[in-house]
């Protein structure tokens, strides 16, 4: 009993430090870790993982968490499409990359929803954050508590940006359990994320995934990049082929460039095993049907060829009956006639013999009466 006890005690205990952003500090690797996974969203089943738990900083990645929050702000009806958002001097304040807001300066949600996805505007990120709780630390609070929630165990928020901060950690296991659930939670806001850019204020700001686009086959219609020098060129993308849906979280690229290429790579490799295991079990379906519609077949000629040797042998029984009557008949004929001839020479013998027995006495009585005529 005790023993049970203690053992939740340390997993809660645990799992508190995971979520805290105050906990041992993270020692920065001279060679960012590399560490990938590609999921299909349908089945939720990992088809390929490397390095899946090693803990990075997640950089930009971050502004997914923001942007959930402010998705389900938008929801539940806290704010509109058209509410005004004010840059604090915090915001303001905030390094690159970013818009450029002067402190007082207002942006829409809709238009801070823009700038996260395809500038990844830290200034943004932080005005979103204290509009919603009243200080970036509150939504800290709020992000780290969502994070526990979608069971992100590695995860520690420390800023609603992403920008470097060695307590802030992560995983691609975590964030592909992010991508998930922003996909799942807030579908009429999801294709938002394929945006390829927007102009504000006269100035385009081009989407810094690189990966958006049909491609060979392949659609990526979203989600987030990011990158800082502990934790190298990072992106989180769900791409679609055909029937087939899958997410892929790559972190500790060298470049974006080969970055994206593995990406490539691994979603090429994804959608050919989902079309190989497909195929195959389409050809048993097939195989299976063929084979049921084969043995129906056999069944059929089976329960034919019965029913034909059932009526053979039903003729044949009556045919035999038939036989076997005429048969009969022929021998109850046959003693009738015998017993007819039978009794008709018993008759002609009896008339005979009475015949002689009567011509015998006629002629007595008649040699009689001459001697008494």
């Amino acid at each position: 009993m005790f023993y049970r006890y203690f053992l939740s005690l340390f997993v809660v205990l645990l799992f508190i430090s995971n979520g805290d952003c105050k906990q041992k500090k993270y020692i920065i690797r001279k060679t960012p870790p590399k560490a990938s996974i590609v999921m299909d969203i349908k089945t939720g089943e990992i088809l390929y993982a490397s390095n899946p738990d090693v803990r990075t900083q997640p950089a930009s990645m971050t502004k997914m968490m923001t942007l959930k929050l402010l998705f389900k702000a938008l929801k539940e009806k806290r704010v509109k499409q058209n509410t005004k958002i004010r840059i604090s001097a915090h915001a303001a304040a905030q390094k690159p990359s970013r818009i450029g807001f002067r402190q007082g300066e207002y942006i829409t949600v809709n238009n801070a929803i823009l700038a996260l996805v395809t500038k990844s505007a830290n200034d943004v990120a932080v005005a979103v954050a204290e509009h919603l709780a009243g200080s970036e630390k509150r939504f800290v609070s709020l992000m780290n508590k969502e994070a526990r929630r979608l069971r992100m165990y590695s995860t520690a928020f420390c800023n609603a940006s992403g920008w470097k901060n060695t307590s802030q950690l992560t995983t691609v296991r975590d964030m592909l359990r992010l991508s998930r659930a922003l996909i799942f939670e807030y579908p009429e806001f999801f294709p938002i994320f394929s945006t390829k850019g927007f102009y504000y204020k006269g100035q385009y700001h081009k989407n810094h995934n690189n990966l958006l686009g049909e491609n060979g086959g392949i659609t990526v219609d979203g989600l987030k990049t990011g990158f800082v020098n502990a934790s190298g060129y990072n992106i989180a993308v769900t791409a679609k082929k055909g029937p087939d849906r899958v997410i892929a979280v790559v972190v500790g690229g060298k470049t974006a460039k080969k970055r994206d290429a593995l990406v490539q790579w691994l979603l090429t490799c994804s959608f050919n095993k989902l079309a190989k295991r497909r195929y195959i079990a389409e050809n048993k379906r097939k195989l299976s049907c063929a084979t049921k519609l084969l043995q129906q077949k056999q069944s059929a000629k089976i329960e034919t060829k019965t029913a034909n040797q059932i009526k053979i042998d039903q003729s044949t029984i009556k045919n035999d009956n038939i036989i076997n009557g005429n048969e009969r008949n022929t021998e109850n004929e046959k003693r009738k006639i015998n017993t007819v001839k039978q009794w008709s020479q018993s008759s002609n013998e009896n008339h005979g013999k009475s015949e002689q027995y009567s011509s015998g006495i006629l002629g007595k009585s008649r040699r009689g009466m001459r001697k008494f005529l």
